[in-house]
């Protein structure tokens, strides 16, 4: 049987990928987290230790800073990684579902 020609199946490749639902640009497999930040009234001294005056929760992680950044540049992201079920979980899903993100492939660890 003769082989198809690479036009043929470059032009089936097309096709199939567009029947696909998502496309995307990007596709980011990484970690995110939430940040646990306290402000203090100055940067202590060496050895000495001050006390905080705000706490501040920051969404945050290498993966999900490089979608977030990706994003905002216009691209159609899809962020894979895995997040705990408590609320900081939570808060992360929310954000990334407020940036339009594919997040189908983000699976709740369970603690």
């Amino acid at each position: 049987m003769p082989r198809k020609s690479s036009a043929v199946r470059s032009d089936r490749r097309t096709r199939v990928a567009t029947r696909t639902k998502k496309v995307w640009d990007v596709v980011v497999l990484g970690g995110a987290n939430m940040d646990y930040l306290i402000r203090g009234e100055r940067l202590p001294a060496p050895g000495e230790t001050v006390d905080g005056c705000e706490f501040l929760q920051a969404a945050g992680g290498k993966g999900a800073n490089q979608a977030v950044a990706a994003a905002r540049l216009g691209a159609r992201v899809a962020f894979i990684g895995k997040v705990g079920s408590d609320d900081s979980g939570q808060k992360l899903i929310r954000g990334l579902k407020a940036l339009s993100f594919g997040i189908t492939h983000l699976p709740l660890q369970l603690y």
